[in-house]
């Protein structure tokens, strides 16, 4: 993800200040890239967490043969991450309460159908099966890295059965870090609900279609406290790296004053944008990785 650039409301306002104002504005432009900083990670945080259901729930479909041999690195099934990968090594222990699923991406980096370098271990244990209500998967993490960053914790996912609309939904937690490449490190908190929209009726990977609402908290690379609301369910669907849709707030405390920033990842478009706009209505669009 590159750095935001803010649009200024005034092209001509940071000329016109003078004396005293100076400092002010050396303030607010240390806020701003904090801020900048606190989005990027929040976005990097959501998505590398998310994706670790995703590739869970993938390799409890079958084996990594059986991806192959329905698709190849050219055109692996739609929404995939793992299929036709052939740096992946796939395990699934069974037992009387549920399993056990490994998914090794080995000791170097391997690139995924994602176009995302991982290594490391994911390890997804099971009580019960996937689409039972009461069933618990907690996810853990071995020397896992993607695209060169660490990612620790664990994600904890629990099936709470069928809402009032009929779907399935899931209650998920995460505790968790992630480092940088340049080895700074940043903490995320959160506690979601995953209801199941779409493509639960069918055997197919790429229609399913995810809604997630709820809240996080964390503390950035630079060491400031954030909080995080969706505000309009973040729509996931398989079939695209990115979220096509949805919106969240969050605020960080300390700086000139506690502020907001919203994120808006979208109208339903299957791309790798999202825009931020500031408490200072100015915005900017971000390009997700």
């Amino acid at each position: 993800m590159k750095h935001l650039v803010w649009i200024p409301v005034s092209l001509l306002a940071s000329s016109l200040l003078l004396g005293g104002c100076q400092r002010e504005e050396v303030n607010k432009v240390d806020d701003d890239t904090a801020e900048q900083e606190i989005a990027e990670e929040n976005a990097l945080a959501d998505q590398y967490f998310e994706e670790l259901t995703s590739i869970t729930d993938e390799g409890a479909k079958g084996s990594i043969d059986s991806y192959r041999m329905v698709g190849t690195p050219a055109s692996p099934p739609e929404g995939s991450i793992i299929a036709a990968t052939n740096c992946v090594t796939l395990t699934h222990q069974s037992n009387e309460e549920g399993g056990v699923i490994t998914i090794d991406f080995g000791t170097e980096n391997c690139l995924c159908k994602d176009d995302r370098y991982r290594r490391g271990k994911i390890i997804a244990t099971y009580e019960g099966t996937y689409q039972t209500a009461g069933t618990t998967v907690t996810i853990t993490l071995d020397d896992y890295y993607v695209n060169d960053f660490h990612v620790e914790g664990t994600k904890r996912v629990i099936n709470k059965g069928e809402n009032e609309a009929g779907n399935l939904w899931y209650e998920v937690s995460v505790q968790g870090t992630i480092t940088r490449p340049d080895g700074r490190q940043f903490s995320h908190t959160s506690t979601h609900q995953r209801e199941w929209l779409e493509g639960n009726s069918t055997q197919a990977w790429g229609d399913d279609v995810f809604g997630i609402t709820g809240n996080a908290s964390g503390v950035s690379a630079r060491g400031i406290v954030h909080t995080t609301e969706i505000e309009e369910a973040i729509i996931i669907k398989r079939a695209c790296r990115f979220p096509v849709s949805g919106i969240a707030t969050f605020t960080r405390e300390g700086g000139l004053v506690d502020r907001s920033l919203t994120i808006d990842y979208g109208d339903g478009a299957c791309d790798n944008e999202a825009v931020v706009t500031n408490t200072r209505g100015q915005s900017a669009t971000i390009m997700l990785r």
